[in-house]
């Protein structure tokens, strides 16, 4: 008996240690999103919010859910809307909206590429473009916006009395929608010739086909297009794989670069910020076939190898000479005769000017004690040059005014610091700069 009242004590003395006492700490709302960010998103993912640390100044409790489209829209795919809140919630940093869809079942002769995110309004639906993505590998569109509910941000411009323009139709007063904010995949009515939107990091699957978009003057070629935007420097590769066979090509801010051949082709281009379009046609009226084309971006200091780059005219980069860059031996007939035929390493860039202006490219070598000599070539011609021995000068300059829209190498190398002894200095650090009015 002792020894049973013993281990019941001792069963008592336990569960006194492990309780604790006062209340239990409350459990956290995972709608509640602070300061540092948050996801929200309806059960199974198929609508999700992302907010960035920094958004929000103050707990708040954003909600989400599915309802049926109350406008009955054919063009919102599965009929379904997604309603988020509270209504008026501003973020100071842009967020994610993120609404997936059914790949197997989208409208009869529509494509992803032509997919928007809408947002209900007093007359209807209305297709947002600013800040949009589409991902039609994981099935997804995804917004950028600031606020919830509101005038759509979709880039038209208010009108002072407060109105929308809603693409050519009566203004639409803002302040008066009485729907909560409300946004659902969307097929606007189509045109061929609009734009696919990009990220600088994604892979779009598509064709050439006959609904396709056929440009003034241009044989009668199928063709698509897209935007690519990027918000900083940097180099920006777009590979087209597939059947279709054609040229493809990107432009925007001075930058023409161009692939005769489609499939498998790759263009590398170093891009400031900006919006730029890409092209892809078939090589003739009668080319049809599938096609992926994959975007991707590198740092401008990642760069290596003998590609001749294509750059803006306007912009200032870095780069490196190294030994694994391109290598060339000093012509017989340099006036420098103990360097003719030495090797050295060197890095091309290629830019188109414009006739009837004038540009100055500079070059500086930021490389202690090294040299970087500055050449500028014209259809395999040298038109200007500055080879001075020693790491004094600097930076070096060419000016150049072309009579018609030409493109340039310009040549970037690491030179001897010294007249009669080839002692290069390897890596070279420098900064190339074009500027044109």
């Amino acid at each position: 008996m002792i020894r049973f009242r013993s281990l019941v004590l001792l069963s008592l003395a336990l569960a006194a240690c492990g309780r604790k006492d006062g209340p239990s700490a409350p459990v956290k709302d995972p709608n509640v999103v602070g300061k540092t960010g948050g996801t929200v998103a309806t059960t199974g993912g198929a609508a999700t919010l992302t907010i960035p640390a920094g958004a929000l100044t103050s707990d708040v409790k954003i909600t989400v859910a599915t309802k049926p489209d109350p406008r009955g829209d054919t063009r919102s795919v599965g009929g379904t809307a997604y309603e988020f809140g509270p209504e008026g919630t501003k973020f100071a940093t842009p967020v994610t909206l993120t609404l997936k869809y059914d790949k197997t079942k989208l409208p009869p002769g529509r494509a992803a590429r032509e997919m928007r995110v809408a947002q209900l309004t007093d007359s209807g639906w209305v297709p947002l473009e600013t800040g949009l993505q589409i991902d039609s590998v994981s099935g997804a569109v995804k917004l950028a916006v600031t606020q919830l509910g509101g005038a759509p941000e979709h880039g038209a411009a208010l009108r002072a009395s407060g109105n929308l323009a809603l693409s050519g139709s009566t203004p639409v007063a803002f302040h008066s929608w009485s729907w909560r904010p409300s946004y659902t995949p969307y097929f606007p009515p189509i045109n061929p010739c609009a734009p696919i939107l990009l990220s600088p990091q994604q892979s779009f699957t598509g064709a050439i086909d006959d609904a396709d978009c056929v440009v003034a003057n241009n044989n009668g070629r199928r063709s698509d297009y897209f935007t690519v935007s990027v918000s900083e420097q940097t180099i920006l590769s777009l590979n087209i794989s597939g059947a279709v066979t054609g040229p493809f090509g990107i432009q925007g801010r001075g930058l023409s670069a161009l692939s005769s051949a489609s499939v498998g082709a790759t263009l590398v281009t170093l891009v400031p910020p900006g919006s730029y379009s890409v092209f892809l046609s078939g090589i003739d009226s009668l080319a049809r076939g599938a096609y992926t084309v994959t975007t991707s971006t590198a740092a401008v200091g990642s760069r290596s190898g003998c590609e001749n780059l294509p750059v803006v005219a306007g912009q200032s980069f870095t780069g490196t000479v190294t030994t694994t860059d391109c290598t060339a031996t000093v012509p017989q007939n340099s006036p420098l005769v103990a360097f003719r035929g030495l090797p050295f390493q060197y890095d091309l860039y290629r830019v188109r000017l414009y006739g009837g202006k004038s540009y100055t490219i500079s070059l500086t070598h930021n490389t202690p004690n090294s040299n970087g000599c500055l050449v500028l070539w014209q259809n395999n011609q040298i038109v200007a040059s500055v080879l001075d021995q020693g790491s004094g000068t600097n930076p070096k300059s060419v000016t150049v005014t072309p009579s018609a829209d030409l493109y340039y190498s310009i040549e970037v190398e690491s030179c001897s610091t010294n007249g009669t002894v080839w002692n290069a200095v390897l890596p070279m650090n420098y900064t190339v700069n074009i500027t044109g009015h």
